[in-house]
């Protein structure tokens, strides 16, 4: 994950290569699609709960996947630079909230787990219910903790002190 930190930071400030990405969003996505389709051919539909034992195989499909990864990523790069480039308070909103629902989402997620754990549902309607459930708490606890809570008074006090001390 660090290279990809790395290369998203490196590329956050040079907007002629991210015109270049945006440009190539349907050859990225055209590739993405292509490696992912390869790697399904390689190794099903079915999960097999077994260690592969074609090392060629596996050395191509290590191979398709990594390209299909970083050709995904591109793609669905180059579709928002395309498509989201301008403003939107939804989009807003839901970045400025993005870093409280990654701090806060594993502990809810795993209770939420265990609570449709317990409905004996198929996977297909616990999963879409376990994410509606963990997105509106997150979002609520941002709106009353963060957004309009302690934290947003804390910084709006913090903001003011800094505003009122003479520049250097």
């Amino acid at each position: 994950f660090g290279f990809a930190f790395a290369a998203g930071w490196l590329l956050q400030r040079q907007p002629a290569l991210l015109a270049k990405i945006a440009g190539a969003r349907w050859h990225n996505l055209l590739v993405a699609v292509a490696c992912t389709v390869g790697c399904l051919a390689i190794v099903g539909l079915v999960p097999v709960l077994a260690p592969a034992t074609d090392a060629g195989a596996q050395a191509l499909y290590a191979g398709l996947y990594a390209i299909a990864s970083w050709a995904w990523t591109l793609a669905l790069l180059g579709l928002a630079l395309r498509h989201c480039n301008g403003y939107s308070a939804t989009r807003r909103y839901l970045s400025d909230a993005s870093y409280w629902m990654y701090l806060v989402h594993m502990p809810l997620v795993m209770a939420l787990q265990v609570w449709t754990s317990r409905m004996a549902l198929p996977w297909w309607c616990e999963f879409p219910l376990l994410l509606a459930v963990a997105t509106a708490m997150m979002l609520g606890s941002y709106e009353w903790f963060v957004r309009h809570g302690r934290i947003a008074r804390e910084e709006q006090r913090g903001l003011r002190v800094l505003s009122v001390l003479p520049l250097p």
